[in-house]
């Protein structure tokens, strides 16, 4: 079953390239590294038509129509509102044969450098090899403003979504109000599309590392494949040592902290219990 990671907002789609080298599975755009593709490397893109997130609206189920229902009901949660989500259109892409991929951008001076320097610092590092998109979302949000005996108690829908790190761009539309009150309750309703293609999860593999001496491996096998010597060899391993490093591809994420998965066809979303309300 593949991983994806739910992310905490929306990022269009130019955000995010496949291929990338990151440590960060919730924030991929910070301390990244974008290799080159290598020229035998190739996308694969799976479009899905006139879906919507509801549980009635087909008779199989798809990656697709259940991702945007999941969608609904982990933003409704964080903000305490109603928030469905529909769109007509999605796509999936994925890095075709990402194995070969890898042992093609791992051959680049600066991505190795890259990644002996996040080993050094402790930092985990992921590939992201696929992610799912949606195409002019169409945001329904509902709230209630409520009368009390001492006044009324309001605050920003748009506000309520910001504060649980959901950043959804919702336009020029007036804001309405969440209220809380054991009174009189009125309901607000607004409607907006996130224009353009939207990535909401990306599927990544995490990487594998050691060290090894180099005086016990055959010099014909060094800057080849995932092994090579170091370029920016620590002053302890000047004279003797671990100087090489060795990376691999794993499937496992092996995430710390709370974390929690939803199966959504054949594929499974990981979200982070820091960013969800319970039900």
């Amino acid at each position: 079953m593949r991983e994806n990671v739910f992310l905490p907002r929306f990022l269009p789609l130019p955000s995010i390239k496949l291929g990338r080298l990151l440590c960060s599975v919730d924030d991929p755009q910070q301390d990244y590294v974008d290799a080159t593709p290598p020229p035998d490397s190739s996308i694969i893109e799976r479009l899905e038509t006139h879906y919507a997130g509801t549980e009635s609206l087909a008779k199989s189920r798809d990656f697709t129509s259940d991702l945007t229902s999941f969608l609904s009901t982990s933003i409704s949660r964080r903000t305490e509102t109603s928030v469905h989500i529909t769109a007509k259109e999605a796509r999936t892409y994925y890095l075709d044969n990402n194995s070969q991929w890898f042992r093609g951008i791992v051959q680049e001076k600066e991505v190795r450098k890259w990644i002996e320097r996040v080993v050094d610092e402790g930092e985990t590092i992921y590939l992201v090899v696929g992610y799912h998109t949606v195409l002019n979302a169409h945001v329904v949000e509902t709230s209630k403003e409520s009368n009390s005996l001492g006044g009324n108690l309001t605050f920003p829908v748009s506000a309520a979504l910001a504060a649980t790190g959901v950043v959804i761009p919702l336009g020029n539309l007036i804001d309405p109000s969440i209220g809380s009150s054991h009174e009189r309750s009125k309901d607000h309703r607004r409607q907006s599309i996130i224009q353009g293609e939207q990535i909401v999860a990306v599927q990544y593999r995490r990487i594998k590392f050691k060290f090894l001496s180099s005086k016990s491996i055959d010099k014909a096998t060094l800057e080849k494949g995932t092994r090579w010597e170091r370029y920016d060899r620590p002053r302890y391993l000047q004279d003797d040592g671990d100087d090489v490093v060795e990376v691999e591809l794993e499937d496992d994420l092996d995430l710390e902290g709370d974390w929690m998965s939803e199966a959504i066809g054949e594929d499974e979303v990981l979200f982070s219990t820091n960013l969800a309300l319970d039900a």
